[in-house]
């Protein structure tokens, strides 16, 4: 098993999935996966006919069946819905549907039930870092970070803490929610600290289209080659996930040499000067 594999697994939330006993019909060999994948995991996985007396809070449901949706969001389950061929479901009550099982594996489920718990994901190792979503309780160490001499030089500051917290909580809810990926928080892989903030927003044009590249490094974690490594991590992630999108932005201040440097350094190509919140900034891009 593969390092990312087996840091998934090392960290699931979930510890119960229950599959309705038409899915078992129906996919036969993905719930038969699951199950072999749940067992490696020291996942409780059962097939089911009724959720009767059945309340935990790290348990999933997957199904095609509406009543037993319900039922489970009733009793605050995360939920799977499936849709089944020749069937319309469209309507059906759950927290995300799948168009059959294909890609339902024990990450995809793990995170529903993180997103229903409220629990950051896990999203990208790299040989020093962990890099996942924000929390709440993260912003004590965001603020450290920011305060640090020289960090908002040639960047936004944050709110003050009020007003970051009902930002960050929207962000949860919204952006996350909604996109899949964000700015994410990196955490250092032995002791989890985090040393900064990494990850992706949309570009500078205010557009859908347009994806950029951003990322944070602590006062004290830098020069040590950590921003390239989780730059490195980033790009390979854009051009496996992301696939809406054919290029990656930088918008860089021209005396940020440190910026400049790393962008070069990852073939983003200059396109020009632009304006940004009434500031010159240096446009740099990547293709993907």
């Amino acid at each position: 098993m593969g390092e990312v594999e087996e840091f998934i697994r090392d960290n699931l939330t979930v510890r119960t999935i229950l599959i309705s006993d038409e899915l078992e019909a129906e996919y036969a060999a993905d719930v038969m996966r699951i199950w072999a994948d749940g067992d490696d995991c020291g996942l409780n996985v059962q097939v089911i006919m009724s959720l009767t007396g059945i309340y935990l809070p790290d348990c999933v449901l997957i199904s095609s069946d509406e009543e037993l949706l319900v039922a489970a969001k009733n009793r605050s389950m995360a939920t799977i819905g499936v849709t089944l061929p020749g069937r319309e479901e469209d309507g059906l009550t759950c927290d995300i549907l799948s168009i059959g099982m294909e890609g339902v594996d024990i990450e995809f489920i793990d995170r529903i039930v993180k997103r229903n718990e409220g629990v950051p994901w896990n999203v990208l190792i790299t040989e020093r870092t962990i890099l996942r979503e924000i929390s709440l309780d993260d912003l004590g160490r965001i603020f450290e970070i920011y305060d640090a001499p020289g960090i908002t030089d040639y960047m936004e500051n944050l709110f003050d803490r009020e007003e970051e917290e009902e930002y960050i909580r929207k962000y949860i809810d919204t952006i996350y929610r909604f996109y899949g990926y964000g700015m994410w928080v990196v955490c250092d892989k032995d002791t989890h600290e985090i040393i900064g903030r990494a990850g992706f927003s949309h570009g500078a044009g205010d557009s859908d289209a347009s994806l950029e590249l951003g990322y944070i490094i602590a006062k004290e974690m830098q020069m040590q080659g950590i921003a390239s490594e989780v730059i490195a991590a980033l790009i390979d992630y854009a051009r496996q996930n992301l696939y809406d999108f054919a290029t990656l932005s930088c918008f860089i201040h021209p005396d940020n040499v440190i910026s400049i440097h790393l962008a070069e350094k990852f073939d983003f190509v200059l396109m020009g000067a632009v304006e940004v919140k009434g500031h010159e900034v240096l446009h740099y891009q990547l293709e993907l």
